[in-house]
């Protein structure tokens, strides 16, 4: 496996995850998962449009062939490749939103981890930005191919400015900088489930 990053804009890549499985390899193994709904794991109520009721969550899959991928995204190594990006395009700017780190402070005062969701038809969350405690936010869907009703869309306000529709498809991804010009909202409006899988790069608490 590999994962490929390239900026679309400041603070936005493409984070694609080239498989050694096939697509429908991969959804017979999330069909076989026994998936955990979020509203029932914490209080969502008002999040961002109130998503969560679409949406079912993977930490641990049971599958080799789930654990396996989820284990190379979470891995340190593909940590340390997003904060070498994020630091080669935006050093300067990332350091300064974050206590004058530089990319090795960032690396070791961060958590890098991942987890499973399974989106209904009908899921959706409204125009957010991610919490302070996220540095970065990286996701890659299991679609089939690329499907304009199972997209994330990218923004620089609030108010929708400078759109940018993310390419889904088998593998495709995306990551983005957690600052004020890293709005998003996603949605899926088609009559499939979607699967993907979302990553977070996180400031420890102590």
């Amino acid at each position: 496996m590999n994962i490929i990053i390239e900026q679309i804009r400041d603070g936005l890549y493409t984070f694609n995850l080239e498989l050694d499985y096939s697509y429908d390899r991969v959804v017979s193994e999330f069909e076989n998962e026994s998936w955990e709904l979020h509203k029932d794991r914490k209080d969502t109520s008002g999040l961002a449009g109130d998503p969560y009721q679409e949406r079912s969550g993977l930490m641990n899959p049971k599958s080799a062939i789930l654990q396996s991928i989820r284990d190379y995204v979470s891995s340190n190594q593909v940590k340390q490749q997003v904060i070498e990006h994020l630091y080669q395009h935006q050093g300067k700017y990332v350091s300064s939103m974050w206590e004058g780190w530089s990319a090795e402070q960032m690396y070791n005062n961060t958590f890098w981890g991942s987890i499973y969701n399974r989106d209904y038809p009908g899921f959706a969350i409204s125009n957010h930005l991610d919490t302070r405690l996220q540095v970065a936010t990286a996701l890659i869907y299991f679609t089939e191919k690329d499907d304009a009703d199972q997209s994330t869309t990218y923004y620089t306000s609030e108010n929708k400015d400078n759109k940018i529709r993310i390419e889904n498809g088998f593998g495709k991804g995306v990551l983005h900088l957690n600052d004020h010009a890293s709005w998003h909202e996603g949605a899926n409006n088609s009559n499939k489930i979607r699967y993907s899988l979302i990553c977070g790069l996180l400031i420890k608490v102590q």
